[in-house]
């Protein structure tokens, strides 16, 4: 039994899973594949049963194969609400998960079975690929999980959060100080991060243009930080789910409104007293009533000047599947309202700026769960 195709390393359960297996005997009638799908979060250790069966005959237009996809399986084990905003050196947590698949042919009614083979284990995160490059895309060898070169930030931003393969990166460092990454012992930590605010703010150079590197066995790579000057609106920072399944972080620093849109059903009431059915009507009685009243609050963001490699970081927050709208003091949960966008480019717009709605994603009223 071998496979033909399979996922490799790091890969996002919201894109497909695809496992391919091919052996010789399924040339028997009554052949049977059976994978057997282990999901877990934990340490690298498989558990004893799988959480999922799959039996599939052979596909005789497809020489005899047989493939499944397992990503909504594995998106049930990675969590959105894993990240504890604030902390200076974050892990994964249930962010990520562990997947390992078994295949093994049987025929003859199960008289007869092949060996059977297990894939490599990967890590799975809540993140994607893009349909141009491929089923099975990983992120290796990405070692920062970030389409960033360089951080736009004000001294005014919130915090600035970047992950790391921790397999791959044994310490991040701007100028002389270092932060060491934890031990992997489990799915939650084979993919950590850390706040570059707090990282410069240890080394005394919050606010000055610096690089930090990131440095491993896997090889190093450089993240500029640059600064930019807080405009008179104040700067505010967006955490968004990236296409790797990690918050990453997005300063604004435009200007921004709020705005609420309101709900509201009426009724009309009864115009005579319930008891006599006299005329109580005046001008201080309420005809007509509301119900049913609720509002949603907005935010209306803008992004300062950005350079056009941005275009890609601005796709990304307008795909992903879990914002928050960060301050000084709260992190609102938010999901962008747009539902276009149309990408500039810096030979027609000369000048790039973006404008986005945010819809907070809980109601202004406080209201009853069913």
């Amino acid at each position: 039994m071998t496979y033909n195709e399979q996922p490799s390393s790091v890969c996002g359960s919201l894109s497909a899973m695809i496992y391919q297996a091919y052996d010789s005997a399924s040339s028997n009638s009554d052949f049977v594949y059976k994978f057997e799908v282990y999901v877990w979060n934990g340490t690298a250790v498989k558990p004893a049963t799988p959480v999922v069966t799959i039996e599939k005959n052979p596909d005789v237009y497809a020489g005899r194969r047989a493939k499944i996809d397992i990503s909504r399986i594995a998106l049930q084990y990675t969590s959105k609400n894993k990240f504890n905003v604030g902390s200076y050196q974050a892990d994964i947590g249930e962010g990520a998960c562990y997947v390992i698949v078994d295949v093994t042919g049987y025929w003859n009614d199960g008289a007869n079975q092949t060996t059977t083979s297990s894939s490599n284990r990967i890590v799975v995160t809540r993140g994607y690929t893009y349909v141009d490059e491929g089923f099975n895309a990983s992120y290796t060898p990405t070692l920062v999980l970030t389409d960033k070169t360089t951080l736009y930030v004000t001294t005014d931003t919130i915090n600035e959060y970047l992950w790391y393969d921790a397999n791959n990166i044994q310490t991040i460092s701007v100028g002389s100080t270092t932060a060491t990454s934890n031990p992997v012992a489990d799915s939650g930590t084979e993919i950590q991060g850390i706040d570059i605010r707090q990282l410069m703010e240890a080394e005394g150079v919050w606010g000055t243009d610096s690089t930090i590197t990131f440095n491993g066995t896997g090889g190093s790579k450089d993240i500029e930080v640059k600064f930019e000057c807080s405009t008179r609106y104040g700067s505010y920072t967006i955490l968004y789910l990236n296409k790797y399944g990690v918050y990453e972080s997005f300063t604004c620093n435009g200007v921004t409104n709020e705005i609420e849109s309101i709900s509201r059903e009426n009724m009309q009431s009864a115009i005579f007293n319930t008891t006599a059915l006299d005329n109580a009507w005046s001008y201080g009685v309420r005809q007509k009533n509301y119900y049913n009243v609720n509002a949603m609050r907005s935010r209306i963001v803008n992004t300062n000047w950005l350079p056009e490699s941005h275009n890609e970081i601005i796709r990304q927050i307008q795909l992903s599947e879990a914002l928050y709208y960060a301050t000084s003091d709260f992190n609102y949960a938010c999901n962008i309202v747009d539902n276009q966008i149309q990408y500039k480019t810096a030979t027609n717009e000369k000048l790039i700026q973006y404008t986005m709605q945010l819809e907070y994603a809980q109601p202004v009223i406080n209201s009853i769960v069913r």
